[in-house]
């Protein structure tokens, strides 16, 4: 059965601080210092990868209902990673694809570096569990399962390729986020 969601505005009201031209007029600790208050379970890291880093895409999951998402860093083998539903992930296909194909830049070579020097992501990517498959969409797309990638695609495209290439760690740490009442 799946769970019924509207989409949601937030009206920028999770969005770091910008100038006109769209620079940050605060810093990573500011903002999460800023913010905590409004969604207590997000752990820093989270907030700093996920809303700062990449504010321009903080409403695409709004429908989920921010403050009811739980987080919890553990760590996944590589095959539990390439099991989550990352391979069904059109947008981790395409950054898989490309980077295969050279397709690169510098965010990418920064990626890239860190995973032939460490054997794992820079920062843990951030996961929906959606074991069921029941988490779908308000237009009716039904998001992979049994975990569905929120934020970390580059990331997993990439980790796709080094894994093909022999050079990763067996673990790597991810964010998984549960859906609980507020």
């Amino acid at each position: 059965m799946s769970l019924t969601f509207q989409w949601i505005d937030t009206k920028g009201r999770y969005r770091p601080k910008l100038t006109s031209t769209d620079q940050y007029a605060e810093s990573a600790d500011e903002y999460c210092e800023r913010i905590q208050h409004l969604l207590p379970r997000f752990p820093t890291e989270v907030l700093t990868q996920w809303f700062y880093e990449h504010w321009a895409q903080i409403d695409d999951y709004a429908w989920l209902g921010f403050r009811r998402l739980q987080f919890d860093r553990i760590l996944w083998t590589s095959e539990e990673v390439m099991c989550s539903g990352i391979k069904d992930d059109q947008s981790v296909q395409v950054d898989h694809r490309h980077y295969e194909n050279g397709v690169t830049g510098q965010r990418i070579e920064r990626i890239a570096s860190h995973f032939r020097s460490h054997g794992t992501w820079p920062v843990a990517p951030v996961f929906l569990a959606n074991p069921g498959a029941d988490i779908v969409r308000p237009d009716g797309l039904n998001l992979t399962s049994p975990y569905h990638l929120l934020e970390g695609h580059h990331r997993a495209g990439l980790f796709w390729s080094f894994l093909d290439q022999g050079v990763l760690r067996i673990e790597h740490e991810v964010w998984v986020a549960n859906l609980v009442d507020a």
